[in-house]
């Protein structure tokens, strides 16, 4: 899975043991993004299950997950990758890449069950990676319309999060401005069912952005690890599934014009794209009326002269 994938915009190398995002460099500046600060060092972790007395499991640790691989180019290459966490038992995952020969947004989308109850400290999703040597700022655009900027100098440090955002927050940036490149998470969508009736478990969901000995962005779905009871494990439903699709986005930009806008621009493109309606021409040979089903198995759908269907006495 140690594959290279490259366009006009960008070159990903993708982990070898993992298939997650390993190294990303935006084209136009030549610019590398990078975390190789620890563990795996990917840049791109998620989804993950914290469930002590077990280590913090995420699918950037995983080794070989069964892959498939569907159209490599040159309009796009996918990859989807699908596996167990190695702890705690019964938590399934399977995340999809596609990148696209004419976009500079990665699409990804990943989906976890939780198959057994269980009890964690975090259960989360959508963590991006990078070490200090590109980026000193963060933005977010908020639900209300608002753009919102942090200089990395001046936030709180891990454990404390540098910022806290909704859960519904369209994206989150980070940026360096001496050398004009960024890194953009486009949170498109989501869906939390709970396979036996219900909604998946939550607590308290949310999106944050943490300085430490790296800069990294995160969404809690079940979270109280970093936060004021960081030992309470919370449980989790036997049944519960986690859907996101994000759109991840290496770019460069110019101090007197920014990138907010777009930002925006790609968020609306892919959060609501160009709907499509195909049309499948008619045989000439079908005839225009019902036509008699023909079934293997007896059932009775109440149309006379079915085939299969048992004669009543």
């Amino acid at each position: 899975m140690a594959k290279t994938i490259e366009n006009d915009y960008y070159k990903v190398l993708l982990h070898p043991k993992s298939g997650t995002i390993y190294e990303v460099i935006e084209k136009s500046s030549a610019v590398k993004l990078e975390h190789k600060l620890e563990t795996n060092g990917s840049v791109h972790w998620n989804p993950d299950v914290y469930s002590p007395p077990h280590a913090w499991y995420h699918c950037s640790d995983w080794e070989n997950p069964t892959y498939t691989e569907d159209a490599a180019g040159p309009i796009f290459y996918s990859l989807r990758r699908e596996a167990p966490l190695p702890q705690p038992a019964g938590v399934q995952v399977a995340i999809t890449y596609r990148f696209y020969a004419g976009s500079p947004v990665i699409l990804e989308e990943s989906v976890m069950e939780v198959r057994d109850d269980i009890f964690v400290e975090a259960l989360r999703n959508a963590e991006i990676v990078f070490n200090k040597a590109v980026f000193t700022r963060a933005a977010a655009r908020t639900v209300e319309g608002k753009l919102e900027t942090w200089d990395f100098a001046s936030t709180r440090m891990h454990p404390k999060h540098a910022a806290v955002l909704r859960p519904d927050t369209p994206w989150v940036a980070f940026y360096g401005e001496a050398k004009g490149v960024g890194f953009a998470s486009l949170f498109l969508d989501q869906a939390l069912p709970n396979r036996h009736g219900g909604p998946a478990s939550q607590e308290q969901p949310f999106i944050y952005i943490e300085n430490g000995p790296w800069y990294y962005m995160s969404r809690g779905f079940v979270y109280s690890f970093a936060t004021n009871n960081q030992t309470r494990m919370l449980p989790v439903r036997a049944g519960s599934i986690y859907y996101e699709k994000n759109g991840f986005v290496p770019f460069a930009f110019k101090k007197e014009t920014g990138f907010a806008g777009m930002l925006d621009k790609a968020y609306a493109m892919w959060k609501f794209p160009l709907g499509l309606a195909e049309d499948i021409e008619t045989y000439a040979e079908s005839p225009e009326g019902w036509v008699t089903p023909v079934l293997t198995e007896p059932f009775d759908e109440g149309v006379k002269e079915t085939i299969g269907t048992p004669r009543k006495k």
